[in-house]
């Protein structure tokens, strides 16, 4: 199963702030939450798109800030696509950190 993923950290906010913050927006970025794990800080949700279903990972890890990990998975879609939804993510994840 092609995967993508990337690293990135949020200075502004503790990892318990982005854990929160990422429940709740996710839904209004068009994902569905199906698990968390609030003490882990880990957010698995998935997303029906045209050509298949995508699998997002959430990890998050206190630092200086918020280290957070974040990886897109599907069973159809190729790496490039999933990239330019990883990316999709990132920039609207980024505009609620903002």
């Amino acid at each position: 199963m092609p995967t993508y993923s990337e690293n990135k950290t949020y200075s502004n906010h503790s990892a318990d702030e982005a854990f929160q913050l990422l429940v709740r927006a996710l839904p209004e970025m068009g994902y569905a939450v199906w698990k968390t794990r609030p003490i882990g800080w880990l957010i698995i949700a998935n997303r029906e798109v045209e050509n298949g279903k995508l699998n997002a990972t959430v990890s998050l890890r206190p630092g200086a800030g918020a280290v957070m990990n974040l990886s897109l998975a599907s069973e159809t879609l190729p790496e490039d696509e999933l990239k330019g939804y990883l990316e999709q993510l990132l920039q609207m994840i980024d505009e609620r950190f903002a």
